[in-house]
Parts: C-alpha cells; sequence; structure tokens
C-alpha cells in the first residue's frame, strides 16, 4: 500500500513539475514574442513554438496560436517559405489531435505545394512522416505505409538522422 502511495505521489509531483515547466517555456516564448511586435519571420516562428506547447494541454489555445503563425508567415513567405510550411505542418498536427483528419491533409497537402514551389526538399520527409501518422490514426494503413517508405527514403537520400 505504500508502495502504491508513493507511487502516485511521485506520478503527480512528476506531472505537475513538467506542467510547472512548460508553463515557464511558454511565458518564456511569449515574452520574446512581445519583443518581436512588427517582426512577422519572428512571430511566426516564435507562435508556431508556443502552438506546440499548448498542443497537449488546450487544444483550442494552440489551433487560435497557430492561426496567427499561419498570417504572420504568410506576410513575409517569399524571403521565408519554411516558415509558412512549418505552420502548415503544426497546425495540420493540431487539426489530426482535435480528430478533424481532412481539414490536417489539406494542410500537409499545401505545405507540400510550397515545397515543391519554393524548393524546400528538406521540409519534405517531416510532412511525409505527419501525412503517415494521419493515415495511421483513420486507420488507412496502406497509405500511411506509402508516405512512411517515402519519407524514410527521403531521409536516407539526405542523410537525415533525426528522420531515420
Amino acid at each position: 500500500m505504500k508502495k502504491h502511495l508513493l507511487l502516485a505521489f511521485f506520478v503527480l509531483f512528476c506531472a505537475t513539475g513538467r506542467l510547472f515547466g512548460q508553463q515557464q517555456e511558454i511565458k518564456e516564448w511569449e515574452n520574446k514574442l512581445t519583443h518581436a511586435q512588427g517582426n512577422d519571420s519572428a512571430s511566426a516562428y516564435i507562435l508556431t513554438r508556443i502552438s506546440n506547447f499548448y498542443q497537449v494541454g488546450d487544444l483550442a489555445k494552440a489551433i487560435e496560436t497557430e492561426n496567427k503563425a499561419i498570417a504572420s508567415a504568410k506576410n513575409v513567405v517569399n524571403a521565408y517559405p519554411s516558415l509558412l510550411i512549418e505552420a502548415y505542418s503544426q497546425q495540420a498536427s493540431n487539426l489530426a489531435w482535435k480528430n478533424s483528419f481532412d481539414s490536417s491533409l489539406q494542410l500537409y497537402l499545401q505545405a507540400i505545394e510550397l515545397v515543391n514551389r519554393y524548393n524546400v526538399d528538406n521540409e519534405l520527409s517531416y510532412l511525409y512522416t505527419g501525412i503517415a501518422d494521419l493515415y495511421t490514426e483513420t486507420g488507412a494503413l496502406d497509405k500511411a505505409l506509402s508516405y512512411s517508405r517515402a519519407a524514410l527514403n527521403l531521409s536516407i537520400e539526405n542523410k537525415d538522422s533525426l528522420q531515420m
């Protein structure tokens, strides 16, 4: 009984500590955002980071924050297309968490269009991985496997150890 009580206390303590740490990090990023006012590229980058932190704890806030990131990234897409690609990818992930799979897929496909238009090939394996995850969630395992293989092949071709 004591062991179970201690284990429960430990798990609660760790979860609370992690949540507190995450809130601290969100506050730090929000502070950076206030200093980035008027700088769309910095704002897009920071807002995407904040959205990622919110994804698990406050999905509505994650989606709202990423909509702002997308708006900022659109203003600088010609100079920094990766920012909009990453913003679309983050929002696609947010929408997948919300079980809005069709909307999520559309954002991934929009991101792939940008990759092709701006020749930002290093982003493609990450997008394919996101689509593979999406198809896995919806039970379309053949499509998931196809996108996973494509992502792996690109990662091997690009020597991207983070994706392999």
